[in-house]
């Protein structure tokens, strides 16, 4: 099964994602610190931050 996991790379994310891949599953980490886009699972090219202030850290 195809798993998207918001958060993917913090400290329950990435346990998360660790354990659904060891039971086979295809597994996205979607996060700020990825770049992923969590609707369609791919590395977007403009920032799509949607917290406080005007960016995300990466792209101020």
């Amino acid at each position: 099964m195809k798993v998207i996991v918001i958060g993917g790379s913090g400290l329950i994310g990435k346990q998360l994602v660790s354990v659904l891949q060891q039971q086979g599953h295809d597994v996205i980490a979607a996060s700020r610190s990825t770049g992923i886009n969590s609707v369609t699972g791919t590395a977007g090219g403009s920032c799509q931050w949607q917290g406080s202030g005007d960016r995300c850290e990466q792209c101020a």
